[in-house]
């Protein structure tokens, strides 16, 4: 029976770090479209005297993170095996 807990608690944990890591993805494909996009749309409006010229944006620094994996023996199911 522990077993079982045991794996379907690894599960979760595995479902939790795989999210994270789109998470992440997510987040850091966000940062690339602003660095591609504002910046021109910027200097547009500054060349248009629309923004003010003494404002400076500061950088977006990507996310270079990731969710440890389970490492232990006892935590290291795929699925949980139940049976009848």
């Amino acid at each position: 029976m522990a077993e079982i807990l045991m794996s379907i608690l690894a599960g979760h944990w595995t479902d939790v770090g795989s999210r994270l890591g789109k998470a992440i993805e997510a987040c850091n494909k966000s940062v690339a479209n602003v660095e591609s996009r504002v910046p021109v749309s910027v200097r547009r409006l500054s060349d248009l005297k629309a923004a003010p010229e003494a404002v400076e944006i500061e950088a977006i620094e990507p996310v270079e993170r990731a969710a440890r994996a389970l490492q232990a023996a006892e935590l290291a199911f795929a699925s949980p095996q139940v049976e009848d």
